[in-house]
């Protein structure tokens, strides 16, 4: 990836053209000029382009040979477990408000099934 990744690096068009598969960003973990930019790894997400930083994988070796072309990276047993965890508590998040949501419809309808019972019975008398 151009520059770092810096915000004035691969514009849209670039990336159609060249249409690549992977895209490698050597930048050193919290940089003073916050590189890469969210908005460049953006646009190589919506190209569908497979990115690997160093600032989160460390070292990064690419294996060339006649049948094509193998990335990996040295920290990814690391960052599987970041990205379980991240999974973890968006999956626990969610459930949560479900709950709420679940636990709210329910008191409402309890709440509602009172007043009608309570109208029915004025009803009558």
């Amino acid at each position: 990836m151009p520059h770092h990744g810096s915000n004035t690096s691969s514009p849209n068009e670039l990336i159609q053209n060249l249409q690549p598969k992977v895209a490698i960003i050597s930048a050193g973990k919290n940089n003073i000029y916050g590189h890469p930019h969210d908005e460049v790894i953006k646009r190589y997400i919506e190209n569908n382009v497979s990115i690997y930083r160093t600032d989160q994988s460390g070292l990064i070796r690419v294996y060339i040979d006649k049948k094509g072309f193998q990335v990996d990276a040295f920290l990814k047993e690391e960052q599987n477990v970041c990205y379980l965890i991240k999974t973890y508590y968006s999956q626990i998040s969610l459930l949560i408000i479900y709950s709420i949501v679940i636990y709210i419809s329910i008191k409402y309808y309890i709440k509602a099934n009172e007043e009608l019972k309570r109208f029915e019975l004025e009803r009558v008398y």
